[in-house]
């Protein structure tokens, strides 16, 4: 056997493992269709081989500072670097496939306090901009760009510039793709709506600053009409899940649960849609609401929405709790945005609870989230 075929297997066993705790297709559905390009060049299998390694080390209980392999990382960190100056490769679904692996590396078994997911998310970013939309008629290529959205969304929020994703030629390319299955539809329709999320934190970021060319009702109007796209998707995912019995409600298990009833889970996507979906509405109304203090209006019906998805989110604590730390990796972030609205100190002391537990498995010894790390991530990232 050839050594991309070695490793075509080692992957395959990896794969195979369905327990959400510990399930990489949690990760990304893209990650089903790497076999199929192993042995086309040295930057998928670097890449490949070394999440595979980290990955077993990560079952294995290694520390955190020494589950990805130095030396298959800096190989495969190489092998990228020709690929990309190869103009035979640069542009190939391998090399494309080896920048999101390497993201998904640092994002899963990287120490999320040094800038590694940020530089792999500037330069994801970058080739995919550079790469233009994908063809439409190339499946495996368009899953690849709708697993990277939310990194490249969330680096131009970073960034606080606008995204290339919401530009005429990538609506045209992505809009109005078809799914296998309504959930994937809805959750594609989120993915493509929270794209403008850089637009509104930019201009939001400079009304705080005092830009007077930011006009408080366009921004306002621009704001709603998001508001009312992810509504709409909100009904979408609550019609699937009823019909489908995707979650469902059942009583709190703890007494220090911040609610009665907790969500049990039978579809893993559903889930990470519904935090999706209110981390995206938590911010669009956190926006809208402080345009409203600007105009001197009340937001009672904003900060509702907002509470009713933290509700949500709280909700998903538990179920998070028994499948870490893979079951739900959107979970974290979710939390950080609900933690402004937990009114009194025991809900706060819980969600911080909730987060040192579910960070556990990829922080160092000692490291502990606080309060003020806490507020100061979710404030950026809506623009106050």
């Amino acid at each position: 056997m050839s050594e991309s075929e070695i490793l075509s297997g080692r992957f395959a066993v990896t794969l195979r493992i369905q327990d959400p705790s510990f399930c990489l297709g949690t990760v990304g559905q893209f990650i089903y269709d790497i076999p199929q390009l192993l042995g086309h060049s040295n930057a998928i299998n670097s890449a490949t081989l070394c999440l595979i390694s980290s990955y077993e080390n990560f079952l294995r209980g290694c520390d955190p500072c020494n589950r990805i392999p130095p030396r298959l990382y800096s190989h495969a960190l190489r092998s990228l670097q020709q690929a990309l100056n190869d103009p035979n490769e640069w542009d190939s679904l391998g090399t494309l496939s080896s920048a999101i692996l390497l993201h998904r590396l640092e994002a899963l078994f990287g120490n999320f306090r040094k800038n590694g997911i940020k530089v792999h998310a500037s330069g994801l970013a970058a080739l995919l901009q550079k790469r233009g939309p994908p063809q439409k008629d190339d499946l495996m290529e368009f899953q690849a760009n709708m697993d990277s959205h939310l990194s490249i969304t969330q680096h131009y929020v970073s960034q606080r510039e606008d995204s290339f994703l919401v530009n005429p030629e990538w609506a045209d390319a992505l809009d109005m793709r078809g799914h296998t299955t309504d959930l994937k539809t809805v959750y594609f329709r989120l993915m493509r709506s929270m794209t403008v999320w850089p637009t509104l934190v930019r201009e939001s970021s400079l009304l705080a600053t005092g830009d007077t060319g930011i006009n408080i009702p366009s921004l306002s109007r621009k704001a709603h009409d998001v508001l009312n796209e992810l509504q709409h998707i909100e009904k979408s995912l609550d019609r699937f899940i009823y019909e489908h019995g995707s979650i469902s409600e059942i009583p709190s298990r703890r007494l220090d649960d911040p609610l009665p009833t907790m969500f049990e889970v039978r579809t893993t996507m559903a889930a990470m849609a519904m935090c999706h979906l209110a981390i995206f509405s938590i911010v669009v109304c956190r926006i809208l609401i402080s345009l409203r203090i600007k105009m001197k209006a009340e937001s009672l019906e904003l900060e509702a929405l907002v509470l009713k998805h933290c509700h949500r989110v709280w909700k998903l604590i538990e179920y998070s709790r028994l499948h870490e730390p893979l079951g739900l990796p959107a979970m974290q972030a979710a939390l950080i945005f609900t933690f402004a609205s937990a009114h009194n100190e025991s809900t706060k002391t819980y969600i911080l609870e909730a987060l040192n537990d579910l960070d556990s498995f990829r922080r160092a010894e000692g490291e502990t989230w606080s309060q003020e790390e806490v507020l100061y991530i979710a404030r950026s990232l809506h623009g106050s």
